[in-house]
């Protein structure tokens, strides 16, 4: 999926796009040494059909990693997830219909937006046109859906992904290229906003995906853009994909133990708890980029794993617990996360929401932050009345640790929230 923050050209018609199509296709089967068993049809979504393509793609993977989540937990989780990314979504491969849809409206909207001009316009299209044709033959070779429910954890799940976002990547640029457009993929890379040298901490996802993939690629193969075996054995780690040695297994703890320890410390006992692991990835974001903390940390990780569960009023909490090989890169994280925690307290704290924050002491391998948010009717100077409000909201209750040996961090973590539970 290509996703595009504004382009400069007006919407073009559907003669222009199918034009256009004519002449991708046949690069994009050369490019890539294959041949489409089938052409997707082409389709100019209407409102609410790329969220609906993406949304229902999304639930189908949630379904599969998390079966004990029910229909309707599953159906709000992707619809959110599709609606949040629906506003940049230019072109999409949708692998359940089959279908490349194209949403050209409001592209001039866009542009202004972005102050974006003097882009190469039949360029920009052509990539589109040729990144979401590159999934189209992805799909046809190797099976999305197959392939997304055999990665065997969801850290797997986001290598496999960033490879077919990276390889559809070059394939498109490759494909301009031919076309006359030797500028085009830079300026749809700046148009996503990953122009820049680096990744930050709100833009490190699309940068994995579309910039980080496409880097070990040209790495790894003689010919990226026919790197058919890379995609067909993807890494099992993010690590692997930001060009480092595999990570071990993590030492996966019990979800009962850590599912009772958080009930117990919010008086709930019957919260659904999804756990699932951490990665590299997972780690650069939590450490929001910084490459100081990340040279210090990254180098002895192993793994890491998180439990989210949910109460039915809104309230939530999550539990991540990091394993390393080494004391000072656990002490790293640490000492980061810890600094990171204080930074979103002194912001809460600053915010124009009443609030309540609680940091507890922070312990050799443990610490927590608490924010409760005291809702009101919204109506000015009544931020404290509590009309049509029954009772305080727990948001987010955040626990983070990092263990350089198993086991050690769960003693720990266990033994400070039941000293303080209620």
């Amino acid at each position: 999926m290509l996703l595009l923050t504004g382009l400069a050209f007006a919407a073009p018609t559907p003669a222009d796009v199918t034009a256009e199509l004519a002449k991708v296709i046949p690069l994009v089967e050369q490019v890539t040494d294959r041949t489409f068993t089938a052409i997707p049809p082409l389709k100019f979504a209407a409102p609410g059909q790329t969220e609906q393509a993406l949304s229902d793609e999304m639930a189908q993977t949630l379904a599969h990693r998390y079966p004990s989540l029910s229909a309707p937990s599953v159906a709000r989780m992707a619809d959110a997830m599709g609606g949040w990314m629906l506003h940049a979504i230019i072109g999409k491969y949708g692998y359940l219909a089959k279908t490349l849809f194209v949403r050209p409206l409001g592209l001039r909207d866009a542009e202004r937006a972005a102050g974006v001009h003097d882009i190469d316009e039949t360029g920009a299209l052509d990539v589109v046109l040729a990144h979401e044709l590159t999934h189209a033959l992805q799909d046809q070779e190797l099976g999305f859906g197959a392939r997304s429910d055999a990665a065997p954890t969801i850290d797997a799940w986001r290598a496999q992904t960033a490879l077919w976002e990276g390889h559809a990547v070059l394939v498109a640029a490759e494909v301009a290229a031919r076309l006359g457009h030797p500028t085009a993929a830079a300026e749809g890379m700046t148009l996503q906003g990953l122009g820049g040298e680096a990744p930050t901490a709100s833009n490190l996802d699309f940068w994995f995906n579309y910039r980080t993939s496409a880097v070990y690629l040209t790495a790894k193969s003689a010919e990226p853009t026919r790197a058919w075996d890379l995609l067909a054995e993807p890494p099992v780690t993010t690590a692997e994909v930001f060009a480092r040695a595999r990570a071990r297994p993590a030492t996966h703890v019990e979800v009962p133990a850590v599912q009772a320890v958080a009930a117990t410390r919010l008086g709930f006992s019957d919260w659904p708890t999804l756990h699932r692991d951490q990665g590299e990835l997972d780690l650069r974001r939590a450490l929001g980029c910084d490459p100081a903390a990340v040279a210090a940390v990254v180098g002895g990780l192993i793994g890491g794993d998180s439990w989210s569960s949910m109460g039915s009023n809104g309230a939530n909490t999550e539990v991540v617990v990091w394993e390393f090989v080494d004391q000072s890169s656990a002490r790293a994280l640490y000492d980061a996360l810890y600094g990171t925690a204080l930074a979103s307290v002194k912001a809460v704290a600053g915010s124009r929401i009443p609030t309540t924050v609680k940091v507890t002491p922070a312990t050799e391998s443990a610490f927590e932050i608490t924010v409760e948010v005291i809702p009101t009717s919204g109506l000015p100077n009544e931020a404290h009345s509590g009309i049509g409000v029954s009772e305080r909201n727990v948001v987010q209750v955040s626990m983070f640790g990092a263990r350089p040996k198993p086991g050690a961090l769960m003693d720990a973590l266990a033994a400070s929230l039941l000293e303080s539970a209620p």
